[in-house]
């Protein structure tokens, strides 16, 4: 079935991803954990949600769960809830930063780590696929909404925020805006908050917020002279900033800042990256006398090394942010309280910004591959960077070392895309990287009879 994805389930609502084979995700699961036991359900704002979590609440129960049903959360309220009522795992509804015609489920196991694939989620993707499902209980659906207050209540505690900084808040009609203003105003800032109101459309901006755009974020933060703008994704898991000079900022950028503030006095500890991040993070970890490790893309991913190394942070380019001190999933609400935290004892963001290890990055470059041919564009990548002797690094797609930088190939998990990212110490070094990075990737095209079309370096 092709919409189990490498961490999670996904695929276009009444085609790929309907009301039947969500019931049969549910019971599956629920025949997994042997019929008992509790599971946290969750959804996000979209049209077809309510239906779909309806389905797998009814998969569940009949396969012997009780549900403890948050209703509509931001995906990071979910993760709280499962180890708050010591639940044996959660299934949140929502594509993330999918369109909105998509639908999918995040499902997590005991400790709110993210069941991807060779993490438990082929286990049942087989369940589903031989219906071979466990179906004598008889569960209860508990309306579990209050977990939603204790999870702010938790957030709360965890940070302290001097009082008064001023934020932009941009929820993006997605399901962090059922907690997002309250939590803020709470933690004492001046908030001002746009896109408000729930909406499955996302008429206002894509539920993907990318630092190149949310001009409507970038110019309230300059009018209101704001120490920090936050966009969130369409389920609240991720938060992308734009700092006090109304500049968007990547996600391995605000890691490294993260690293330089909260790594003072911990020697030794492990900060977790992936692959697409920008060497500052890895020099800045270094420079505080870390550990850097580095992880193949995906917060299935990252969660799951995050717990296997006991590491104190960790990060993705995407804006996904793990902070091992308090709790290992991705949330974005508490990365934009702690980046306050930050601010509020650091002082301003694009100072900070301006004072990391300067390197030149392309953005993510997005090349449309069909699925059925990205995975083996990026191996022949492979064979053709091997032939021409680069240094590689290959746990998720190619890597490979010049002597002007890196330059990284590989396959989306979730749409039928390739990605491209090239770094260097020199302006001229990323436009000399861009073009060899360009040039491979053709050459292995033409050896599979595809043809790609690369758009220029901007």
């Amino acid at each position: 079935m092709g919409i189990f994805r490498a961490y999670d389930v996904r695929g276009i609502y009444g085609s790929d991803l309907t009301e039947n084979v969500a019931w049969k995700i549910g019971a599956a699961f629920g025949t997994l954990l042997e019929g008992s036991g509790k599971v946290v359900l969750g959804r996000d704002g979209r049209l077809s949600s309510p239906s779909i979590a309806k389905a797998v609440a009814s998969g569940l129960t009949e396969a012997g769960c009780d549900v403890l049903d948050m209703g509509l959360i931001p995906t990071p309220a979910l993760y709280f809830g499962i180890k708050a009522s010591g639940a044996k795992g959660g299934i949140m509804v929502t594509a993330s930063h999918n369109p909105p015609e998509w639908n999918g489920l995040k499902i997590c196991d005991s400790k709110a780590r993210l069941m991807g694939m060779g993490l438990g989620l082929e286990k049942i993707k087989e369940i589903v696929e031989q219906e071979r499902f466990r179906l004598e209980g008889n569960g209860q659906i508990v309306d579990s909404r209050q977990l939603l207050e204790e999870y702010a209540d938790f957030l709360l505690a965890k940070v302290d925020i001097a009082e008064g900084i001023s934020v932009v808040l941009d929820p993006g009609g997605g399901s962090s805006s059922v907690l997002a203003k309250k939590l803020f105003e709470r933690a004492g800032c001046d908030v001002y908050v746009i896109n408000e109101e729930i909406d499955p459309y996302f008429k206002a901006r894509s539920p993907d917020p990318d630092p190149d755009d949310l001009e409507d974020l970038k110019e309230e933060v300059l009018k209101r002279g704001a120490s920090l703008g936050i966009a969130f994704d369409g389920d609240g898991d991720r938060s992308v900033f734009v700092d006090d000079r109304g500049r968007g900022i990547l996600g391995d950028v605000a890691l490294a800042v993260y690293a330089r503030h909260f790594l003072k006095g911990r020697r030794g500890a492990k900060v977790v990256y992936e692959v697409s991040c920008t060497k500052a993070v890895e020099d800045v970890t270094k420079e505080m006398g870390c550990i850097p490790v580095v992880c193949r893309v995906g917060h299935a991913f990252l969660m799951d090394l995050m717990l296997r190394e006991n590491a104190f942070l960790g990060g993705e380019i995407s804006s996904h942010f793990y902070f091992g001190d308090v709790q290992i999933y991705s949330d974005g609400l508490f990365a934009g309280l702690r980046m306050l935290e930050v601010i509020s004892k650091e002082g301003k963001l694009s100072s900070l910004i301006d004072g990391l290890p300067k390197y030149f990055s392309s953005p993510i470059v997005v090349v449309p591959v069909p699925d059925e041919v990205k995975f083996k564009l990026v191996e022949e990548t492979g064979s053709v960077v091997r032939g021409r002797g680069l240094k590689t690094l290959e746990i998720d797609g190619v890597k490979a070392y010049t002597e002007n930088g890196w330059f990284l190939v590989r396959a989306s998990n979730t749409k039928p895309e390739i990605k491209i990212r090239a770094e260097s110490k020199s302006e001229e070094g990323l436009k000399m990287l861009f073009r060899e990075l360009s040039e491979v990737i053709k050459e292995a095209a033409s050896k599979l009879g595809v043809e790609v079309e690369i758009p220029p370096l901007r």
